[in-house]
């Protein structure tokens, strides 16, 4: 009896090393965070977000929002208010334009 378990221990463990090696030969696709094709606007909307708004906050609290293109008008002047000059209205619109594309409802 203990010779079988001594032959069956290195069996179990070759079944076991196949059958988790097999798994890992799954390759997934990542997932695009963005639409693959951006409009120059949306780009350009796309490094302010990036580069304006981590000046008062992360970015994974401005990714993670998804908002009517109203609500990120709304949003966008508000934060134009609380440091005028920072983000000019040419600036405003292509963030806009990107968020209600990108992260809107």
């Amino acid at each position: 009896m203990r010779l079988s378990i001594v032959f069956s221990f290195p069996a179990i463990l070759l079944i076991v090393f196949l059958v988790s090696a097999s798994g890992c030969a799954k390759k997934e696709e990542p997932k695009p965070l963005a639409p693959a094709s951006l409009s120059e606007t949306e780009t350009e909307g796309k490094i302010l977000v990036e580069h304006m708004c981590v000046a008062c906050h992360s970015l994974e609290r401005v990714s993670s929002r998804n908002e009517t293109r109203e609500k990120w008008e709304k949003i966008i002047k508000e934060m134009q208010g609380k440091k005028p000059g920072f983000i000019s209205e040419a600036d405003a619109e292509k963030m806009l334009e990107y968020l209600s594309t990108v992260q809107g409802k």
